[in-house]
């Protein structure tokens, strides 16, 4: 499936631009949010930038074109960065701020973190505006410029602003990673992420350990589904693709309930007993119904998409932007859906890309999922 022509000619273009603006962490953003700024310019769109003067600005736009249904729906979250790791790094093969375009491929730093992303939500905000669309809530877009070096532009628009006093879910990167099983593709979605202080050893991957009592768990705290025990299961049974199989990262997690931690059925770690070595987790949590929204809308936006497409929510291993509104109890989803062959081996790293195919199905299956939340709320 794939988005009209001119759609998708705008959203690579928005991508390459973005990626021409170097922005790696240290570099003043005000260039890179004066561009994303340009792009949104249309009458229905407010914007305001956060900290103009600072090297790392915020930026915030709210589309507001609403009705009422009876009751105060509040705002709907949509995030991004648009800082990105450094450009330096010898194993290029091409320029990493020429956002090149190779064999349906665009090349660059920040193409899958996130960039991609960016581009993706500046063209939905462009579209909704464009077709004059109506929504219960507001969409409310947070594109933040320091999520390599901590995020503390996301954490002061929390504390010292009221953009999401009433946010019921933000949508931001993670997740959206791909795996296939049989005929079948998991898609995953981050609905909480560890943060790795130290590790005693590295992380053995057991994909093939299955733990019904840490999955019911998982279920009754609306974190797992049962698709998360459908792949599970069918893992173990060895009905995976062995190009696509688990990993330690992005799938490694563990699961909170209550007052109670389980280790993800996905994967698990050794501890070393020696006082110098300590496994030090933090795992933050979404509120179940918030999440459940969410979680059910990208379910469903996936199999429009695809009837052989499924939902795979875990925690993950990772330290974004999200762990903030987790910290204010604002749930969160981190989710961008990549095509099956995107390889993710460029995040961070040399030769990082982003596939056309990968952005098409991006833009259809991220503005499904917000059409999902609009119907279920009664928009």
């Amino acid at each position: 499936m794939k988005t009209g022509s001119a759609e998708s000619e705008r959203l690579k273009s928005i991508l390459k631009a973005l990626i021409r603006i170097r922005s790696d962490s240290g570099s003043d953003m005000s260039e890179i949010i004066r561009a994303a700024q340009a792009f949104l310019a249309k009458d229905d769109i407010g914007i305001r930038v956060y900290w103009e003067d600072s090297k790392t600005p915020c930026l915030v736009a709210r589309y507001s074109r609403r009705r009422s249904v009876g009751f105060e729906c509040g705002t709907l979250g949509l995030h991004c960065h648009l800082d990105t790791f450094s450009v330096e790094d010898s194993g290029w093969r091409v320029d990493p701020l020429a956002a090149e375009e190779i064999k349906g491929r665009v090349f660059g730093r920040g193409a899958l973190d996130c960039k991609g992303l960016a581009a993706v939500w500046i063209e939905l905000l462009l579209e909704f505006s464009e077709a004059l669309e109506i929504f219960p809530f507001d969409v409310l877009l947070i594109m933040s410029s320091d999520e390599e070096t901590g995020g503390e532009s996301v954490k002061k628009l929390l504390t010292d602003t009221a953009e999401l006093k009433d946010c019921f879910l933000v949508i931001g990167e993670g997740g959206g990673f791909p795996i296939r099983s049989g005929k079948l593709t998991f898609f995953t979605v981050q609905t909480g992420e560890m943060a790795k202080y130290e590790y005693a050893e590295v992380l053995e991957s057991t994909a093939s350990y299955l733990n019904l009592f840490e999955i019911i768990h998982g279920m009754i705290g609306k974190i797992i589904t049962t698709d998360t025990l459908l792949f599970t299961m069918r893992n173990k049974l060895g009905m995976r693709d062995p190009l696509r199989s688990l990993a330690i990262n992005p799938l490694f997690g563990e699961v909170t309930v209550d007052r109670f931690r389980h280790r993800s059925p996905l994967a698990k770690s050794k501890r070393l007993n020696n006082a110098r070595h300590k496994l030090l987790l933090e795992t933050e949590m979404s509120s179940p119904k918030g999440s459940s929204l969410g979680l059910n809308a990208i379910k469903n936006a996936l199999r429009s998409a695809h009837k052989k497409y499924r939902i795979l929510p875990l925690v993950t291993l990772g330290f974004s932007d999200n762990r903030h509104f987790r910290n204010f109890n604002i749930p969160v989803l981190g989710f961008f859906p990549l095509d099956s062959k995107n390889a993710i081996s460029g995040f961070h790293g040399a030769n990082e890309y982003l596939s056309l195919e990968s952005m098409s199905s991006a833009e259809i299956i991220l503005k499904s999922a917000v059409m999902n939340i609009k119907e279920a709320i009664g928009g």
